[in-house]
């Protein structure tokens, strides 16, 4: 298990015996889980701009219903590096649905991974997918690479941007 604690004043921060896991070691660990995954999106709840949880849907016919909680690691928060400031250290749940992928990418989530077979979507692999979610987090627009602060408000008044990172 790969585990992670950054430096001791993060580590003071956080709860008492709560564990943490890098963002990629747990998408990595998703994707073995199943074989056959066709969406992995991440909700960064409430929004981007005041992220206190992610919630991660996997999007698999392997699912046994349309909300399978799992548990995959005994890590209780995943740590996002988001460049030159400070880890976000959030919370997470993992949820897998057999309903059919779908998500557009906006302020409140992040589609990390699609499947080339899904159709009438361009697929994302799973890095690609993880440095959009970073650069959101660190308030920087994915598509024009501008620090904005505020993705939410910078979408809502730039629809091309908003628009190039809908699959």
């Amino acid at each position: 298990m790969d585990l992670l604690i950054i430096n001791t004043k993060i580590y003071s921060e956080m709860k008492e015996g709560c564990r943490v896991i890098p963002t990629k070691t747990l998408l990595e660990q998703i994707k073995n889980q199943f074989d056959e995954i066709t969406e992995i999106y991440v909700a960064h709840l409430p929004t981007v701009t005041d992220v206190s949880k992610l919630h991660i849907t996997i999007h698999t016919d392997e699912a046994e219903s349309l909300e399978q909680y799992i548990e995959l690691t005994a890590a209780d928060e995943v740590i996002v590096d988001i460049g030159e400031d400070e880890p976000v250290i959030l919370p997470f749940q993992v949820m897998a649905t057999f309903d059919g992928p779908g998500h557009i990418d906006y302020n409140e989530g992040t589609t990390v991974y699609m499947a080339d077979s899904v159709l009438g979507v361009e697929s994302r692999e799973l890095d690609t997918g993880l440095t959009i979610l970073r650069q959101k987090l660190a308030g920087v627009c994915p598509s024009c690479r501008d620090y904005v602060g505020d993705v939410w408000y910078h979408y809502i008044d730039n629809y091309s941007c908003r628009r190039v990172e809908e699959l």
